[in-house]
């Protein structure tokens, strides 16, 4: 009987105890998940499109070690970091939160990458456990010089893919953060890049050490192919792109980070010579899918020269009118890029179309008679009805076809009439 007795207390109490264990792990699951939202909402959202910079996190567990951040500043430069806590768990997840909040404290007002990471690696010092250390990366971008300013504490090298597909990488240059506590003259080495219509990326470990879906570790070779497959993507759509290769079942965090030309920093204004300023400088894949993205700029650069909407939509058509036939006839549908340069001269804007396709005969342009009944033909006739002027300019050495569209941003009395 007291056996009987014994063997079902024993079961009670063991019940109790699964219970209380049962109670502590989802006790300690909220917390992680409570972790994770408050890290979560430290990573930026909502990047407009057009910005120079953007970013993907994915942790491999509900809490990560991983972060990046960036914030435009009041002059048009970018500042922005990403980095990686040693370690997996709460410590490491507590170390990213504060090297995040270290980051957005001192960025505008030290945004000087070395410098930057110098009062960073200050701060962090004091706080970090035995053995740990945060490899990180802290960069400056300005739209005007389409420069890159860079410090890279001990992080996987950032790899630059320029505008003719050449990619190229840049090894850290100094120690990750907490491992050497005192640098001299207080700050890390910088270099620069020249984007050049390239792209730079920055990405952590669990890019390079992760698995692709053959089973196969991805390697920096990997992460370039997969670079090459989304190139075209927009840069926030691409990002989650490269993610995707490495499935749901992460073996670490996965952040990316891509610095390239946008739309905002296109739109600059930046002068060339007396009497005209340049807005747009921007290398456009030779895609019919791509034209959107024309037509943005093109409408961009009439608003910011003051034009009406429906001034900016007649020149954004007639500028998808020469760049179809670009694609088309010049390429013949083949891979390539167009140049879109807009400039304000004076009281017009000059849109100048520039490719590496054939050279053309300016005859061959004119487009068809208007009499003459027969398909195509007429998107010459449409480009001079929308705009002031259509000619082609003699091409420079390395350039196939120089198309320049004008059009007057002050209606003349003819044109009231």
């Amino acid at each position: 009987t007291l056996g009987a007795l014994a063997a079902a207390a024993a079961l009670a109490l063991l019940n109790a105890r699964c219970a209380d264990e049962r109670v502590e792990q989802e006790k300690l699951q909220r917390e992680l998940e409570l972790a994770g939202e408050v890290q979560r909402n430290l990573l930026p959202r909502d990047v407009p499109a057009h910005w120079a910079v953007h970013g993907y996190n994915r942790p491999a567990r509900g809490v990560s070690g991983d972060f990046y951040d960036l914030m435009v500043l009041p002059d048009g430069r970018t500042v922005f970091a990403l980095a990686d806590v040693s370690g997996k768990g709460m410590n490491a997840a507590l170390i990213m939160v504060k090297a995040a909040t270290l980051f957005r404290t001192f960025a505008r007002r030290v945004p000087e990458p070395g410098r930057l990471l110098a009062r960073i690696e200050a701060e962090l010092a004091g706080t970090m456990s035995m053995g740990m250390f945060v490899t990180m990366v802290v960069g400056l971008y300005d739209p005007r010089t389409q420069e890159v300013r860079l410090s890279n504490a001990g992080h996987e090298p950032p790899l630059l893919r320029s505008a003719d597909g050449e990619y190229q990488e840049f090894p850290a240059s100094d120690p990750p953060l907490g491992v050497v506590s005192k640098l001299e003259k207080n700050r890390y080495r910088e270099t620069r890049i020249e984007l050049a219509g390239g792209a730079l990326y920055l990405y952590t470990d669990g890019a390079t050490e992760g698995r692709l879906p053959d089973g196969e570790i991805a390697g920096s070779e990997g992460v370039r192919a997969l670079i090459e497959q989304h190139r075209d993507l927009p840069a926030a759509e691409r990002l989650e792109a490269l993610a995707a290769h490495y499935g749901e079942d992460l073996r670490d965090d996965l952040t990316w980070l891509v610095v390239e030309d946008s739309v905002q920093a296109s739109i600059t204004p930046r002068t060339r010579r007396r009497g005209t300023r340049l807005l747009v400088a921007q290398s456009i894949p030779a895609q019919t899918d791509q034209l959107k993205i024309v037509r943005r700029l093109v409408q961009a650069a009439a608003q910011q020269a003051g034009a009406s909407v429906d001034w900016g939509a007649d020149l954004a058509l007639a500028v998808d009118e020469a760049c179809q036939n670009i694609i088309r006839h010049g390429y013949r549908e083949a891979e390539g890029r167009i140049q879109l340069l807009i400039r304000r001269e004076g009281a017009a804007l000059r849109v100048e179309l520039q490719d590496q396709a054939p050279a053309i005969s300016p005859s061959e342009c004119q487009g068809r008679a208007l009499d003459e009944i027969r398909p195509g033909g007429l998107g010459t006739h449409f480009m001079r009805d929308l705009t002031d002027r259509v000619r082609f300019l003699k091409p420079q050495t390395g350039i196939g076809n120089r198309l320049v569209l004008s059009k007057r941003l002050i209606p003349t009395p003819k044109d009231k009439r």
